[in-house]
């Protein structure tokens, strides 16, 4: 059965952590990291309602991701993960979406380029 995880994800220090070309702040940069750090749990797919948040689905549980993404993202963001529980086998979760917020993100991970941060991120 299909299940969902609630990810949402401040930068701790956008400018110092994911700096762009001039030294400012990227909010891309960080957002493609954590993308990056999701990718290697192969994932199913990945939806945004709004701007730092994502829902994540897998094909199963995963006992795992927490300690995961403790691990490869505590030192750059403030977040929070949960599991979405089940009612009667059906997920709770609602959401009211940009469309166009996701279809950025599809964007984003259809052109993700993970080799800037392969040191950075461990194996799942």
């Amino acid at each position: 059965m299909e299940r969902y995880y609630h990810l949402s994800y401040d930068a701790k220090d956008l400018k110092t952590d994911f700096p762009d070309k001039d030294g400012n702040g990227d909010s891309d940069k960080a957002r493609n990291f954590i993308l990056c750090v999701l990718q290697k749990t192969l994932y199913g797919r990945i939806e945004s309602c709004n701007e730092s948040s994502l829902v994540i689905m897998y094909l199963t549980i995963q006992p795992k991701l927490f300690n995961y993404l403790e691990s490869n993202i505590a030192a750059y963001f403030w977040y929070t993960i949960s599991l979405v529980a089940l009612l009667k086998n059906t997920e709770t979760i609602e959401s009211e979406c940009n469309g166009g917020l996701n279809g950025n993100l599809q964007d984003a991970i259809n052109a993700l380029d993970c080799l800037e941060f392969v040191d950075l991120i461990s194996e799942y």
